[in-house]
């Protein structure tokens, strides 16, 4: 069984977030059990694994993200990764996660493969799988497509997150062979 780490999250300055069509607002929210992870929309984490409780998530508008995708701009002192949470789901309304067999620059930033899967439980939603992204110190943006996704925090680029299933989408909490999602 693997040891789960606790993140401590990453000072970072948030300069905007913004979508192709207009400006957003947001709020953040700690990641823990009963916490809304949207502004608009009713869908609150039933389970989260330990290591992300220490983290906040930023709290976006759901509709505006499904329907126009948002660009993260932020600043950073010290390299970092973002946490960004994919949706477990086929479905039309979230954003499928990256993938070099269909973008083949799905992996510049290390976010092509699977962190944490089923790090979270969101009621009225899917599991959720953790990716990161490294950025370098400076100013920088994160760019998320059109689709539902989790921006879930920021930590120090140094920590390594060996790829293991914390079992939190699982109805039984047995784990399963998520290689093959």
């Amino acid at each position: 069984m693997i040891e789960e780490k606790i993140f401590e999250p990453a000072e970072v300055t948030i300069l905007g977030i913004s979508t192709p069509q207009s400006g957003f607002t947001y709020t953040t929210y700690p990641l823990q059990t009963g916490q809304q992870v949207y502004n608009n929309h009713r869908a609150t984490i039933s389970k989260v694994t330990e290591g992300l409780q220490q983290l906040k998530g930023i709290k976006l508008d759901a509709e505006l993200q499904r329907r126009e995708g948002l660009v993260l701009h932020f600043r950073n002192d010290k390299p970092v990764k973002v946490l960004v949470g994919y949706f477990n789901s086929n479905s039309y309304a979230v954003l499928q996660p990256p993938t070099l067999e269909t973008n083949a620059r799905a992996n510049d930033r290390g976010e092509a493969d699977i962190r944490i899967a089923n790090a979270m439980m969101v009621q009225g939603l899917h599991p959720v799988n953790v990716y990161t992204y490294e950025y370098e110190a400076g100013e920088n943006e994160l760019i998320l497509d059109k689709g539902l996704a989790l921006i879930l925090g920021f930590i120090s680029a140094e920590i390594e997150i060996n790829p293991y299933d914390a079992g939190k989408g699982l109805e039984d909490g047995k784990t399963v062979d998520w290689l093959f999602y």
